[in-house]
């Protein structure tokens, strides 16, 4: 003989699957987002969340649903702001589903550790450079705004070893976190994707390791535009290098012109010309000597461009 064992199924039960906020503290405040399945058998119109912070509430949330829920419907609201610190624990409770006590125990509590902004970007315009590895498929990113919102999203890709550019123009003096999603788990040994402004890095997500996701915020300055500066429109990298460089020039810069490569003692060794709107070329500096060589680009009679290169 054989019993069967019937499971009931849970008509009123939500669960929280992940925190979608930005995971740092912006002007003394988080804005938290979550995103939150119905697992229950009833439609979903009303949920109460309660938020705490170092184990204390600080709130109850009704939250009412824009678009009614059916089973497995995900949804993602934003709740109230919440005074923090870097290092405060913020905790978020499932209590009831229209209001009836949720009756599902798993996925009720779910608490996030909140971190220091680690990055300011002098300029609005930012540059989301993706350098891919052997595996380009696996490699996407994206920006998030203080609610988390996505903003802007690049790859996957589809040329292993090649650098991607992506500008953008966000909000003066606002709280913004890059993403980086590598769908194999194992991270990237010679990719990268760099957040860069005005000519300099700002974050470089990337390197070797089991890292499915990484995540980093930023705060954007007030500068509305690329400045006229000639010595930041040229970017190389890797540098130092033992055989490849990649050589941009950013909007603005000299595209068009001819890009020369000379060694210590001036003698002109490499020259090659970015297409205009190309804003990339890659050098194969491997049959070169060991040592310091200058990159530069610019018109014959106008100011120039140099960047300083090391051969490894």
């Amino acid at each position: 003989m054989v019993l069967c064992t019937a499971v009931a199924q849970n008509s009123h039960d939500a669960r929280i699957l992940a925190y979608e906020g930005i995971g740092f503290v912006c002007d003394g405040e988080v804005i938290p987002r979550l995103k939150i399945v119905n697992d229950g058998s009833t439609t979903m119109f009303t949920c109460v969340v309660e938020t705490w912070k170092n184990g204390l509430q600080l709130n109850s949330f009704d939250w009412v649903l824009a678009v009614a829920a059916l089973q497995g419907d995900v949804r993602e609201p934003v709740l109230p702001p919440v005074e923090a610190l870097a290092g405060d624990v913020v905790e978020f409770r499932i209590i009831s589903v229209n209001e009836v006590p949720d009756q599902g125990a798993e996925g009720n509590l779910f608490s996030t550790v909140m971190a220091d902004v680690i990055a300011s970007a002098e300029n609005v315009v930012v540059l989301v450079e993706a350098l891919t590895d052997a595996t380009p498929e696996e490699t996407t990113w994206s920006i998030h705004d203080g609610t988390g919102a996505m903003l802007a999203h690049g790859g996957p890709y589809d040329q292993a070893d090649t650098v991607y550019e992506h500008w953008l123009t966000l909000t003066a003096s606002s709280c913004y976190e890059l993403r980086v999603q590598d769908a194999g788990g194992n991270g990237s040994a010679t990719g990268h994707v760099q957040l860069k402004s005005a000519g300099q890095t700002v974050l470089d997500l990337g390197g070797n390791g089991p890292i499915g996701e990484v995540r980093a915020g930023f705060v954007t300055g007030t500068a509305v535009g690329i400045p006229e500066n000639k010595s930041v429109t040229l970017l190389v990298h890797p540098n130092p290098t033992s055989g490849l460089l990649h050589v941009a020039v950013l909007p603005g810069g000299d595209q068009g012109s001819p890009v020369q490569l000379v060694d210590d003692a001036g003698r002109l060794v490499m020259t090659t010309t970015i297409a205009v709107g190309a804003g990339t070329v890659v050098l194969d500096l491997s049959g070169l000597p060991s040592g310091r060589y200058t990159l530069s680009t610019g018109s014959e009679n106008g100011p120039r461009s140099c960047a300083s290169v090391i051969r490894q």
